[in-house]
């Protein structure tokens, strides 16, 4: 049996966070009072990424059987709300966009859609939280 230490091989893990740095849906960096706005996301991997996945998990299991006693109908709005639950649990912070109900309130307005957009992107992109990606 080798002597082989876990912590020998932490260059290869995931970051805990990332940070993002949101832009407008014409690409530009998304500037409030001349501040970029940030929004730090905890990575896939993490306690609280593997929380959130579970509970969206749950509500997407529950939603098909409640679904299967409706003659296949399923309510848009419940789809809507997990996915705007699992994005506030994943966030640890957004910076200089301090909207009103905060991470819940920015992922729940529909005008602002294009946020949601950028953080499910970058969650699904391992890279950003990997090696010199930026980091809390």
């Amino acid at each position: 049996m080798s002597n082989i230490e876990k912590n020998e091989f932490e260059e290869f893990f995931l970051s805990e966070t990332a940070v993002l740095e949101v832009e407008t849906p014409t690409g530009k960096p998304l500037l409030r009072n001349g501040q970029p706005v940030r929004i730090h996301v905890y990575a896939p991997g993490s306690s609280e990424y593997e929380k959130a996945k579970a509970a969206l998990d749950s509500a997407a299991t529950r939603k098909v059987l409640a679904a299967l006693g409706k003659n296949g109908k399923k309510e848009e709005s419940d789809d809507k709300q997990a996915d705007v639950n699992f994005l506030v649990s994943v966030t640890k912070e957004i910076e200089n966009f301090p909207y009103p109900n905060g991470s819940r309130g920015v992922y729940s307005e529909t005008r602002l859609i294009y946020i949601n957009k950028q953080v499910q992107a970058f969650l699904g992109d391992m890279a950003n939280f990997f090696g010199g990606a930026q980091q809390d």
